[in-house]
């Protein structure tokens, strides 16, 4: 039987999601700020998702954008292309295919950027600088669909420097496509994350290259 494996409980629907296959949730909602440590996360759900068949099993996109982010990126450290879903009223199959990243660390000449993935939030008055998106309003882009998030992601974060922070914020499948595109081509990257406790943003650093992931799952 197939396997769906979801970052974080679920929040949506499980019966629906039960339709896929046998639902795997990889971490519970019992630490509100182990959503700010995505060092824990990855020890956490990077082993189970060792047992993730590439054929069979799917990715279900819910919930907590890090795991979701954090559990795209592990997975694709192990494979080019594998099946994810998405919640379209339903949840909907979509083939997460990812082209050739070429691992290099060059970057903008204007000193550290402060990115954000896209304008689901307004970020301009809670940063001192100013905030280069990586998909703005201008752009009309379905998001429920990785190949064209994929081809504005490869023209814009080409420009990603190695000392930029990415926050990450909106659609959940912007945010994998990004942070997959950053591991592939940097491996140890700042995200800035929402403390929904202190109303702050807080950067946090994240290391996601394949010979550190395959250390955790010996």
């Amino acid at each position: 039987m197939p396997k769906v494996f979801v970052p974080r409980e679920l929040m949506l629907n499980q019966e629906e999601a039960m339709k896929w296959g046998d639902v795997k949730i990889l971490s519970k909602k019992d630490d509100p700020n182990f959503g700010l440590e995505p060092d824990r996360i990855v020890m956490q759900i990077a082993k189970h998702l060792t047992r993730f068949n590439q054929k069979d099993d799917f990715l279900l996109l819910d919930g907590h954008i890090v795991y979701n982010s954090i559990a795209a990126a592990v997975l694709s450290s192990w494979h080019d292309d594998f099946k994810i879903l998405v919640w379209k009223g339903a949840y909907a199959l979509r083939q997460f295919k990812i082209p050739k990243i070429d691992r290099r660390e060059a970057g903008n000449e204007l000193g550290p950027v402060i990115w954000a993935v896209n304008q689901a939030h307004n970020l301009e008055d809670q940063f001192e600088t100013m905030i280069r998106y990586v998909i703005d309003r201008s752009v009309n882009i379905d998001r429920y669909d990785p190949d064209p998030i994929w081809k504005e992601v490869l023209k814009k974060c080409q420009d990603f420097g190695p000392n930029d922070k990415i926050v990450l914020c909106g659609s959940a499948l912007m945010n994998i496509v990004t942070v997959v595109y950053l591991m592939r081509r940097i491996g140890e990257f700042t995200i800035v994350l929402k403390d929904h406790k202190t109303k702050r943003h807080v950067p946090r650093s994240i290391y996601l290259t394949r010979d550190h992931l395959d250390r955790i799952c010996k």
